[in-house]
């Protein structure tokens, strides 16, 4: 800019001489066209009416004006070039010696509203001290600057911020700056995080769930506060603030505590009293959980909690432990060393072995109290008649011997006697049972065929009523934690158990026409709230045990449901009097049920006596799939709740699947004094209206009365086969229901493997002996590596896991070694069995993993003998310099084919083993 008016100036300057100086000038004057002269100057220097006449004729007067005019000039050019010596310009106008300073630097992201220069003149012998301020106006002039038109920006005083970010950030529950915003408008919307929406009047994200609840990111959905009833405890600051999971929360802490996970409470700092000691970097840090702290170490060395010092790393990794060892080795100082022995031996640190620890004629053995080196039984035992003569010493001091095939050793009588399971065999004449289970030497139970259960004397059936079969009375829980048990049952061959809905209890009622299936009681799946029950909901009192019971129930028994009839209360059948009854959750006996027909009621899940605005009624609103709950007067339901209506044109509700409307879809209602009418409620009717909400079923759906559903064609086929080893899971034929242009016929005719039988698909399952190979999608041998191996269950924690294999039929089953696992391993060297990873059941530390442990990504389950591309778990705790780490175990990804560890908590699969 500065460069600009300099060369401005020297243009005006040669304008003015050939304008003014061409035609006053005498003969042999020079025109210095080259000299700063202003247009200015050119207009003072030039007063009107001294123009000199073309020709010889003199001016009038004695003025000779061109001569003052060149008098000026020379001046004007003495000055301008003294300016220009000086790095300045002339400036005509005010005849002052003028130069262009650039402004200050402005802010980021604005722009110059009108000069980025201010000028200075030189006066009294030197360039006067003037300084222009950089400033934000939005009025042009030197130095002022905006915010950049380019960008949705605002000015804060101090710099330009973007709109979006000066308004959301900072705001609480925003997961980003980020906002709806159009520029030059008040009016903006910030971007919430989950479970939060944008409060334009407050200007704030508010949560979508009610007071007491919270939005749980993993589940979507609100859930009750867990915060709700903490105390933090003393050193707190009295403030809980929820985790990510259930039942996760932490609370501030004063200064010099902090949040114990483990413990729930504010512990001291253990890092402020540590101490770390020699070959330690000085860092301290501390456990999330049961206190305590770790030192980093200088390299070479690592930190060991037991001694809480730094010790060398890996003195044990070329050690070997020897025989009688368990192949643990514990590093004790810088250079030593102990190995964890086998009970009843020791280790000993100068022939660095393990030796026994008891005398010639003792072992070592818990008396009860304590172990030690007791008198070995076996030192002058006698296993006598049908043993094998090797006597086997037990922890509790007593001894067995082997016995021939069919006996078994009984340690109250010391000899070896026949097996409860032969001769003869208990279970081989008894209805219902396939097989005997010997539970002890002289206990056994016979193993039940599907739909039967072992009740301690025969196979008792699960007896099945109306499409539902039923299990044995259990011992009294509450509503809550009965539903969690008969989800996890697994009786009569069958685990897809549940906690009965009223409707199902009712299906057990005899002797009573009011309460059993069909009779008046209002008490239903679609209707749960007290107010349905009423005085038809009960009958006569008797005393008399089966009378009102298909299943012969004592008249005493009272059976929980798992239907509320509000927030707190759960519908409850009695059979002394065949009632039902609305009754605060408490303790008591219950039955699960399941069903053994396809049909479902969307009905039994849904929480209309919760909801407001509802009478509690239910209704399913579409095939399998919803239901809708009534609403009180003046309300609809409009998917999740009950809404209040709108006089006006209003659309049509409750069309079914596979149905269109034969109206407008939408009418126009009037208040008649008590309600809004004509319904919104769609009825079915082929005769199209304008004013009535009808609808009529789609091509090739046909209208079932009966359900008010549109329903489809029907037709019976034939299952594909299944593939070698495999058998059907349970027909080979199935009835195909017309779904509509898009699906077609379903379910497909295709079998698929499904261990779950069904009778409405094409499913197989594999032979006994035989398991699932996801890769090659076929039936493969299931023994591997000298063991039996289960199918694959997935989405469990360990603990579930755990207990999965331990009620899983035909064992015993139980969950595999991290090296069981590595039997299954195939491609990868490194993790196979016997393969350079480090990591076994009798080597399991945290800090033996290496390169050896893992493989590439694989795809189709290269690295799995069954195909399997998933992790497993693992029975083998982990440990951390020795110590056990009780909430982790070991895993086997066989995406990678790595070795790893997970929490207790993570959801994984298994396959369990036997041998």
């Amino acid at each position: 800019m500065k460069k600009f008016f300099t060369a401005f100036a020297l243009a005006a300057a040669l304008i003015f001489t050939i304008s003014c100086g061409g035609g006053s000038s005498k003969e042999g004057d020079k025109t210095d066209t080259g000299e700063t002269v202003t247009d200015d100057d050119s207009v003072d220097t030039e007063p009107t009416g001294d123009t000199e006449p073309t020709g010889d004729t003199e001016p009038t007067g004695d003025t000779e004006p061109a001569d003052d005019t060149d008098t000026n000039q020379d001046d004007w050019r003495e000055q301008a070039k003294e300016c220009e010596k000086l790095g300045g310009y002339f400036h005509g106008a005010t005849e002052t010696c003028r130069k262009y300073i650039d402004c200050p630097e402005k802010p980021e992201l604005t722009e110059w509203n009108g000069d980025d220069v201010f000028h200075i003149e030189y006066k009294d012998g030197a360039w006067e001290e003037r300084e222009v301020a950089t400033e934000y106006n939005e009025e042009k002039g030197e130095c002022h600057f905006i915010c950049d038109s380019d960008f949705d920006l605002v000015w804060t005083g101090t710099k330009c911020e973007e709109f979006c970010f000066l308004k959301c950030n900072g705001v609480e529950n925003t997961y980003t700056y980020f906002c709806d915003h159009t520029k030059g408008s008040e009016s903006y919307t910030c971007h919430c995080s989950d479970g939060y929406e944008w409060n334009a009047e407050k200007k704030a994200c508010e949560s979508v769930c009610e007071e007491g609840y919270y939005w749980d990111i993993l589940r979507e959905e609100c859930r009750e506060d867990g915060c709700l009833n903490v105390v933090c405890g003393e050193h707190s600051d009295g403030i809980c603030v929820r985790g990510t999971f259930d039942r996760e929360y932490y609370c501030g802490c004063d200064e010099n505590y902090y949040w114990d996970t483990g413990e729930l409470k504010c512990l001291p700092e253990p890092c402020l009293t540590a101490v770390c000691g020699e070959h330690s970097d000085g860092n301290c840090f501390r456990y999330s959980s049961a206190g305590g702290y770790y030192c980093g170490c200088e390299e070479g060395y690592s930190w060991y909690t037991s001694v809480q010092a730094c010790w060398k790393i890996d003195l044990c990794s070329n050690v070997v432990c020897g025989e009688h060892s368990t192949g643990s080795c514990t590093q004790t100082g810088a250079d030593t060393y102990t190995c964890t022995c086998e009970d009843g031996y020791e280790w000993h640190a100068n022939t660095k072995k393990c030796e026994s620890a008891c005398s010639e004629g003792y072992y070592w053995g818990y008396d009860g109290s304590q172990w030690k080196c007791m008198s070995d039984p076996c030192y002058s035992a006698v296993c006598g008649e049908h043993s094998d003569g090797i006597c086997n010493r037990t922890s509790l001091g007593t001894y067995y011997c082997g016995c021939d095939t069919h006996y078994a050793w009984d340690s109250n009588q010391q000899k070896c006697i026949a097996d409860p399971c032969q001769n003869p065999d208990p279970c081989e004449n008894m209805a219902n049972a396939n097989g005997c289970i010997k539970l002890s030497n002289t206990e056994f139970k016979c193993a039940c065929n599907v739909g039967s259960y072992w009740n301690g004397t025969k196979c008792e059936e699960c007896k099945e009523i109306d499409g539902n079969m039923w299990s044995p009375v259990y011992d009294p829980k509450d509503p809550n934690t009965a539903s969690s048990f008969c989800n996890n049952l697994s009786v009569c061959g069958y685990s897809d158990w549940k906690l009965p809905s009223v409707d199902q209890l009712r299906t057990l009622f005899q002797n009573c026409s009011r309460t059993q299936t069909g009779g008046p009681c209002g008490v239903s799946n679609r209707c749960m709230a007290e107010s349905c029950a009423d005085s038809l909901c009960s009958c006569a009192s008797t005393s008399t045990d089966g009378y009102y019971s298909k299943l012969g129930d004592p008249a005493s028994l009272y059976l929980w449901s798992r239907s509320k009839s509000s927030k707190d209360t759960y519908w409850l059948a009695g059979f002394g009097n065949a009632s039902l009854e609305s009754i605060q959750a408490f303790d008591n006996e219950f039955r699960c049920v399941r069903k053994t027909t396809a049909s479902y009621d969307a009905c039994e899940y849904q929480l209309c006596p919760t909801l407001s605005n509802t009478t509690g009624r239910c209704f399913r609103n579409s095939s399998n799939n919803g239901y809708s709950c009534e609403c009180q007067s003046n309300y609809y339901w409009s998917g999740s709740k009950c809404t209040g209506m709108q006089i006006g044109e209003v659309l049509c509700t409750g069309l079914p699947d596979n149905a269109q409307w034969n109206t407008v879809g939408s009418i126009t209602q009037t208040w008649n004094g008590s309600a809004y009418v004509p319904s919104t409620t769609g009825e079915y009717n082929e005769t199209a209206s304008t004013s009535e909400c009808r609808f009529k079923c789609k091509n090739n759906f046909g209208y079932d009365i009966t359900s008010n559903q549109c329903v489809g064609n029907t037709q019976r086929v034939s299952c594909t086969e299944p593939p070698a080893n495999a058998q059907w899971n349970s027909v080979n034929s199935i009835i195909q229901t017309w779904r509509g242009s898009d699906l077609g016929w379903l379910p497909v005719t295709n079998s698929v493997y499904n261990t779950e039988a069904s009778t409405t698909e094409c499913r197989f399952k594999c032979y006994e002996a035989y398991t699932w190979n996801k890769a090659t999608q076929q039936c493969v041998a299931s023994y591997i590596g000298g063991l039996y191996w289960s199918e694959i269950a997935e989405n469990l924690t360990f603990p579930e896991a755990a207990e999965y294999c331990w009620n899983l039929d035909n064992g015993p089953w139980r969950l595999p070694h991290i090296d069981d696992l590595r039997k299954l391993v195939q491609n990868c060297p490194g993790t196979a069995s016997g393969g350079a990873c480090p990591v076994t059941a009798a080597n399991a530390g945290d800090d033996i993993l290496n390169s050896n442990c893992s493989c590439n990504l694989g795809e189709n389950g290269i690295y799995s003998k069954f195909g399997d591309d998933t992790y497993l778990w693992a029975a083998t705790p982990l440990y951390h310099n020795g110590e056990l780490i009780d909430n982790r175990r070991w895993t086997l990804d066989f995406r990678y084919a790595r070795i790893s560890h997970e929490w207790y908590e993570v959801k994984h699969s298994v396959r369990c083993v036997k041998d």
